[in-house]
């Protein structure tokens, strides 16, 4: 077991006593209860990952994989220091997660989520993956048809209030018309951290995106081919 009570507790009085004072405080409990199970957790993801992309950053440290705890609070008006939630990313190096797809993970006191997908796709990069599943549509139509199978991930991101899709699989629609695209699990049932196979659950589930992980990249790819004067055969 990676998690335990104390990683959300930790969380959630984080919440509640958000000052530099407590925070000093309990610094060993922030590195043993927060810090030390997200290295644990990317380190025991870190050879699916490099299985899906070996150029993933893998290294469990802070601002690699692992999120900060303080806040920027510059341009927010909740100025709260500290976060009460964190996550591992896992994303190509040298690519921010911005606008190029990532695997992820979050919890909070109240529950996680886990999946990939952009953070924040560019209007270039949507239309990338749109120009694909005109192309490939077919194919992209048995990898959403094997996700709903598993009923484990669901498309998210801003829609479009006008309809953009105009091909033959209607349920495409979905997924055709975000401004931002992801799939994601959430979880409120905070227990399925604790239990003993949680971590091949993981590895099982983060396997079963590597499809979409590699369709969403070779648009990308194909989109920057095309930039610098190259057509893929």
């Amino acid at each position: 077991m990676i998690f335990n009570q104390d990683t959300l507790d930790y969380l959630s009085d984080v919440k509640k006593n958000n000052s530099k004072e407590w925070f000093s405080e309990n610094k060993e409990r922030y590195n043993e209860s927060l810090l030390l199970p997200l290295k644990e957790f990317v380190m025991q993801l870190r050879d699916v990952m490099l299985d899906i992309d070996a150029q993933f950053e893998v290294e469990p440290r802070v601002d690699r994989t692992i999120s900060r705890i303080y806040r920027d609070t510059r341009f927010s008006k909740d100025k709260s220091l500290y976060k009460d939630r964190a996550w591992v990313t896992f994303k190509k190096k040298g690519q921010s997660n911005v606008d190029y797809p990532a695997f992820f993970f979050e919890v909070s006191p109240v529950g996680f989520c886990y999946g990939m997908g952009f953070y924040s796709a560019s209007v270039k990069s949507m239309r990338a993956i749109r120009e694909k599943i005109d192309a490939e549509e077919k194919s992209f139509v048995q990898l959403v048809d094997e996700i709903d199978r598993q009923k484990v991930f669901s498309p998210e991101g801003e829609l479009y209030k006008k309809n953009r899709y105009q091909g033959f699989d209607a349920k495409l629609a979905d997924w055709y018309n975000r401004k931002n695209l992801y799939l994601i699990h959430h979880s409120e049932h905070v227990s399925e951290l604790f239990v003993a196979d949680f971590i091949e659950k993981m590895k099982e589930d983060y396997r079963a995106l590597k499809a979409f992980y590699r369709f969403f990249t070779q648009a990308l790819d194909e989109q920057w081919l095309k930039s610098e004067g190259f057509e893929r055969e």
